[in-house]
């Protein structure tokens, strides 16, 4: 990495990212990789963020995540979505409450050889494809109407009810004429 002007540049040997397939970093030799890597900075004392670690995170069959955001004192909410062509997207909010306690995985070279226990914890907090459809509809053929390329989060803490937090998803149409653009407010627990 360089720094040219206040400008980050990474750069990488092409031996780095040609790696045969059996060493695809986190894609274990046969099947779904289904572990990732979220990655944690920090404000150093120079005013830069800095990576200070990584979690290793496992998303459910078919997932991907889509968004991730932090809440309380080390708390992470991760949107979890994926889309299969004729049946449509599925969403889902997981809580990872200890994301400070994971354990530092920035020197696996393949989370897909860890232990699941070596992961950070998560807990669903709503699957949104179980939403009710509140009358909506959708050009596209979705699972449930309301569902489409949600991509983006945020959290407001002050929930309707003691405990709860209004969590604020929002949709990418992509410029096409099968999606929609939606902003969902769905009132959860946070752990």
């Amino acid at each position: 990495m360089e720094d040219t002007a206040g400008a980050r540049r990474c750069s990488a040997s092409s031996a780095e990212w040609n790696r045969p397939e059996e060493e695809s970093w986190d894609a274990p030799a046969t099947g779904e990789a289904r572990t990732r890597r979220i990655l944690v900075y920090r404000l150093s004392s120079t005013g830069r963020y800095e990576l200070s670690r990584q979690l290793g995170y496992q998303v459910e069959p078919g997932q991907r995540i889509s968004e991730v955001a932090a809440y309380g004192e080390d708390g992470l909410l991760v949107l979890d979505a994926s889309f299969t062509a004729g049946v449509g997207n599925r969403n889902a909010l997981y809580s990872v409450p200890a994301a400070g306690r994971g354990a530092d995985v920035t020197t696996v070279p393949n989370l897909s050889a860890l232990p699941e226990r070596a992961l950070v914890g998560k807990r669903l907090v709503a699957d949104l494809t179980a939403c009710p459809t509140l009358g909506a509809t959708t050009p596209g053929t979705q699972v449930n109407p309301l569902m489409d390329d949600y991509e983006a989060l945020a959290i407001d803490p002050r929930g309707p009810g003691r405990g709860t937090a209004i969590v604020n998803v929002l949709s990418d149409d992509n410029f096409g004429a099968t999606q929609v653009t939606r902003v969902l407010r769905v009132a959860v627990r946070l752990p």
